[in-house]
């Protein structure tokens, strides 16, 4: 709800669906799907393990406060908007305020 990250995920799986369908191979689609997915389903579940842990909860988001361009990071990154690469400066500073409490 925050990015529309869920749309953008159906519009290119559909996309992948018609492309797999006019080349009569459904195998393209399931690459295609779990090519589109990895990101968004791996970086879910972790947010998901954080907030099953209201100790870590806390902590990370006393360091997204201390550092904002954090979750900027996050949401570009799960929405595709940025690479890991451009991401990891964004990331790395929450990790750092992770660390130091």
């Amino acid at each position: 709800a925050l990015t529309g990250e869920g749309i953008t995920l159906a519009l290119e799986c559909a996309e992948a669906l018609v492309a797999a369908t006019v080349a009569d191979d459904p195998l393209r689609y399931e690459q295609a799907w779990t090519r589109l997915t990895r990101r968004h389903l791996f970086l879910t579940g972790l947010l998901l393990e954080v907030a099953r842990r209201p100790w870590l909860r806390r902590r990370v988001v006393r360091a997204l406060r201390r550092f904002p361009s954090g979750f900027t990071g996050f949401l570009a990154l799960n929405s595709g908007a940025w690479s890991y690469g451009r991401a990891r400066p964004a990331l790395g500073a929450v990790g750092i305020g992770l660390l130091a409490g």
